[in-house]
């Protein structure tokens, strides 16, 4: 089957790395897939001037990926137009701005698709980003309470729910892992919860002051503390394995997500995951059994969940073993069996 993921941009985010992988998923079961960007860069919420500035970065950086293996082809096109995309059976618009481009291809690009990832309300303008939900796309959600988010708000039912998955050939458990070692993504977008969670570990450091702490992501905090901290600028899949199966536990502080990856994958890798309750990760996980949860934005409750885990061995072990055996129903085979359900179910021909 010829699939066509139509991506925004080639920025190492958690909902990019969830295309990438099923796109590679599905190129290696010999399906005819292509990963194609526009050079001339969407705006979303940013203001022209900005938009500039990306345009110049990829005319220098060209249909470069250097923080992940992409197997299948990527492709840059001017713009996402029916005179710069293949022909196929499916076309797989991934964020709003793309929705509106794909909804404007010809039929001969294949049945169109929305992959929807999370709802942007603060990427672009309001009604934009509304209406992205309302246009005529089979829309595909990518948790549950996503999909009872569209159907509530925007009338729409979605076709399924496809979740990410985590690939157990790129994040197992294996390494030395080091004692009061915390890793935590760190993003300054406040709805990632990144000064929640360094708030939380600076006070976790007063009452343990042997702890390190294990920062990854594009960008370093500004008050970073190169004394107890170390960064990591987009690492990639067997880099961001080693950071999990080194540290002893995982934060999560996020305030908002469509689905919430990162704990999955950390428990993949034998790292206790302390997280907030966020996308579906509440649905997914209980708490004191397989993972410890808190509210977003309470910094108190992070502090105190992370040093129980941290301190108490027997605490951690109970909680690595059962996550361990848990994760087995977030392995990534089990999301590639709903897309290509779903693409059969779409084109009327086998996936």
């Amino acid at each position: 089957m010829r699939i066509t993921f139509v991506i925004p941009f080639l920025n190492p985010t958690g909902g990019i790395r969830v295309v990438l992988d099923y796109a590679n998923a599905l190129h290696r079961l010999g399906h005819r897939v292509q990963v194609v960007h526009p050079l001339w860069p969407y705006r979303f919420h940013h203001g022209r001037p900005r938009q500039l500035r990306v345009f110049a970065r990829h005319l220098l950086t060209g249909n470069r990926l250097g923080w992940f293996d992409l197997e299948a082809p990527l492709v840059q096109v001017p713009r996402i137009d029916d005179a710069y995309l293949p022909d196929g059976e499916a076309v797989v618009a991934t964020a709003w701005p793309t929705a509106y481009d794909v909804a404007g291809l010809g039929a001969a690009k294949g049945r169109k698709i929305y992959f929807i990832q999370l709802y942007e309300i603060d990427s672009g303008p309001a009604d934009r980003v509304d209406g992205s939900y309302r246009l005529p796309l089979a829309p595909v959600a990518v948790s549950s309470q996503l999909a009872e988010l569209i159907e509530a708000r925007f009338g729409r039912r979605c076709l399924g729910v496809i979740p990410p998955g985590v690939d157990p050939a790129v994040f197992y458990p294996g390494g030395r892992v080091e004692p009061l070692t915390v890793v935590m993504p760190y993003h300054p977008d406040a709805r990632k919860g990144g000064e929640d969670g360094l708030a939380a570990l600076r006070r976790l450091k007063g009452r343990l002051p042997g702890l390190r702490v294990r920062l990854f992501g594009h960008r370093r905090p500004t008050d970073f503390d190169g004394a107890w901290m170390s960064f990591e600028r987009q690492p990639t899949a067997e880099r961001l394995r080693a950071l999990y199966a080194e540290s002893v536990a995982l934060l999560y502080p996020s305030r908002f997500e469509g689905f919430g990856l990162p704990p999955l994958e950390a428990m993949r890798c034998g790292c206790a995951v302390v997280t907030t309750r966020v996308g579906e990760l509440p649905r997914l996980l209980s708490d004191g059994y397989d993972a410890l949860l808190v509210p977003p934005q309470d910094v108190t409750a992070m502090a105190e969940r992370l040093e129980r885990v941290l301190v108490d061995a027997a605490v951690r072990g109970a909680l690595v073993e059962r996550a361990l055996e848990r994760s087995q129903a977030f392995l990534l085979a089990r999301g590639v069996q709903r897309w290509l359900a779903m693409l059969e179910q779409l084109t009327g021909g086998p996936a």
